[in-house]
């Protein structure tokens, strides 16, 4: 048999002169990488599976929807901090640098039973159904009211346009039926629209209870369970959300419908209010509180500490869970998309080797579904100074839905960030649209906007409208790997524009989980500048390439990894890592990384016999006996794993 292996070895030698040899995957990924843009190398180690790992857990039960002020919001804190603390992040909460938590109180807004809802006429009665026939709006309070309904139209007394729809009706004491937005045939205010003038117009007029509903033609309705977040609400006020088969129930008591006497204002350009010929039993519970939440900061420090900052920012809370019917707002795309990225790109920086003349900074806010409360905390109360902030990379819902990623940034206001941008979407070939309607104030960046701090939202266009905004759908299914990998690439990239930052590039195949199921690992590397690289005191790379490959042979169990940058002979970044090896002896052999030892592996290792071994060569790993050299003890070494098939 032996003989047999020898003649088979000693053909290959023929066989490999004349055929090309299937090359191992860390080969070639090596060899792809020695050719490659080290910008973007540096961008692509942003994995979008890794950072759907982040948002899974996010959205996980454990959390229970992460609303700010609550146990699980808490929860999700304390687990961001120590998935930063993992990765090497300095901790940025506090001014002392001791924590990764920046607290600050947010107002807690939660509706309890009893909530109902119930037609009370002589001829029935009929108990509705929450979030099917009524849910409760934010602005609601607590009340309980039985009490005739009055249609009011769309609520507006517009002096200006001799259009007042509670002139000719009395509703005090009364339950004050409201269409939602405002006539066609005149161009009212946005403030005669508003929800909130609206609620303040009723309850000057002495309404009880008040009950909004979408026009029939409405494109984008009212979703019936969406949850409601604090708002300045009414101590005293029930405020429902119903629906349009409900409301044409409430009318159908004068012989009417929403639909026709929506048409009848339209076409006589007058109010049509009346009193209806029904009686509602409303009820709203409503617990108001003022609670603790944390914004999570941590950081990578420059080498200067007076240095400017870019910061990569996220909102992590949503909504909780619902105590009336029990669902879970688990907040998949808002924003445990925009989280996973942001901590996605954390993990996949601190993997690498830097010299920063930036500080990079990560937050995890809270309280955004409150109002932008932590971001504006944030900038009342920096890490550092605002002044020095050279931009804000802001994601809220970047992973759900098949159109493009948006970029809300200003060209005229903040040039430099949009050039960055533009090139990073280009050279990673993402479609990228810019829209400056995002600058609003819809998310976390805005406050940063307000001090003329440069910065961009990210966004993902749905057209689809896949999941669900503020709804028990907005799950972890909607949610697209890929969708968050383009954006964490695309801000990475435009990142090291911004920054102009020294890296190396550290990267390996062999890691399953983290774990190495070989005797070795196979690292390679580039950078922006020629380094000199160390690994456990094994020089790997000196003088003008900026690019290198190494074997690390590995024991069984934990393997510590010394990764030294040097820059004229000075230590610039230097890295302790732990490497686990669960290591399967036959998989030496399996040099193309297909999870067997056959003849492929034995073609390769032909191609280096009786080679001397050089470790930042790729073929290195054919010296099975680290002898130094690829001999005929190898052969036979080779020849005991061969035939080997993983699973």
């Amino acid at each position: 048999m032996k003989h047999r292996f020898i003649a088979v070895l000693l053909s290959l030698f023929l066989i490999s002169s004349l055929t090309t040899v299937i090359p191992s995957k860390a080969f070639q990924d090596a060899e792809d990488y020695r050719y490659a843009d080290p910008y973007i190398a540096l961008a692509k180690q942003v994995d979008g599976h890794s950072a759907w790992k982040f948002v899974e857990k996010l959205v996980s039960e454990e959390f229970t929807g992460r609303l700010s002020g609550t146990e699980g919001a808490d929860k999700s804190a304390e687990w961001i901090a120590n998935v930063f603390q993992m990765y090497g992040l300095t901790p940025g909460g506090s001014k002392e640098g001791d924590s990764y938590l920046q607290s600050f109180n947010v107002p807690l807004y939660e509706i309890h039973q009893p909530t109902k809802l119930s037609i009370l006429s002589e001829k029935f009665a009929e108990s509705l159904a929450y979030n099917k026939d009524f849910t409760v709006m934010p602005f609601s309070g607590s009340g309980s009211i039985q009490a005739p309904v009055v249609f009011a139209g769309y609520g507006i007394s517009d002096k200006a346009q001799n259009f007042d729809e509670y002139a000719k009706i009395e509703v005090k004491n009364s339950i004050v039926l409201i269409v939602r937005k405002s006539p066609a045939f005149a161009n009212f205010s946005d403030t005669h629209q508003s929800f909130t003038n609206k609620i303040k117009l009723a309850k000057e007029k002495g309404a009880k209870g008040i009950l909004f509903v979408d026009m029939p033609d409405e494109k984008n309705p009212y979703p019936m369970n969406m949850k409601p977040v604090y708002a300045h609400s009414s101590e005293d006020l029930p405020i429902f959300f119903i629906s349009l088969q409900l409301a044409d129930k409430l009318l159908a008591s004068v012989s009417s419908d929403l639909t026709s006497i929506i048409r009848q204002i339209e076409d006589q350009k007058k109010p049509a209010s009346i009193p209806l010929d029904i009686t509602l039993d409303m009820t709203c519970t409503v617990s108001k509180s003022i609670e603790e939440t944390s914004n999570v900061i941590g950081y990578l420090p420059a080498r200067s500490e007076t240095a400017d900052s870019i910061l990569i920012t996220a909102h992590y809370d949503h909504l909780g869970v619902d105590h009336i019917d029990g669902s879970l707002y688990a907040g998949a795309n808002d924003n445990a998309s925009g989280t996973g990225t942001m901590m996605e790109i954390a993990r996949a920086l601190t993997q690498q080797c830097f010299t920063l003349d930036l500080n990079i900074v990560f937050i995890a806010f809270s309280g955004e579904e409150e109002g932008l409360i932590g971001s504006f905390h944030y900038v009342r109360n920096p890490l550092f100074p605002i002044k020095k902030i050279r931009a804000v990379f802001n994601m809220d819902m970047v992973g759900t839905g098949t159109g493009n990623l948006l970029a809300g940034v200003s060209k005229s206001y903040y040039p430099e960030l949009h050039s960055a941008l533009k090139n990073s979407a280009e050279d990673l070939d993402i479609d990228l649209t810019f829209n400056e309607g995002l600058i609003r104030s819809g998310s976390d960046h805005y406050p940063f906007h307000m001090e003329k701090v440069p910065n961009v939202f990210f966004f993902r266009s749905n057209p689809e409208g896949l999941g669900g905004y503020h709804t028990p759908e907005d799950t972890l299914d909607t949610v697209d790997p890929m969708n968050l990998e383009e954006t964490g690439r695309v801000l990475v990239l435009a990142l090291m524009e911004l920054s102009e930052p020294l890296f190396m590039v550290v990267a390996s195949t062999d890691l399953k989980n983290t774990i190495s199921q070989k005797p070795y690992l196979r690292l390679w590397g580039l950078g922006n500048y020629a380094f000199e690289i160390e690994i456990n005191d094994q020089k790997v790379l000196q003088g003008a390439n900026a690019r290198f490959f190494y074997v690390l042979p590995l024991q069984e169990g934990i393997n510590l990894v010394h990764i030294v940058m040097k820059l004229d002979q000075q230590i610039v970044f230097e890295k302790m890592s732990s490497i686990k090896a669960e290591i399967i002896p036959e998989l030496a052999g399996d040099f193309n990384d297909d999870l067997k030892v056959d003849l492929h592996d034995l073609q390769y290792l032909s191609q280096y016999y009786e080679k001397k071994v050089n470790p930042i060569e790729a073929w290195s790993v054919c010296d099975l006996n680290r002898d130094g050299i690829i001999d005929m003890e190898d052969v036979k070494e080779f020849q005991a794993y061969y035939g080997y098939q993983g699973d």
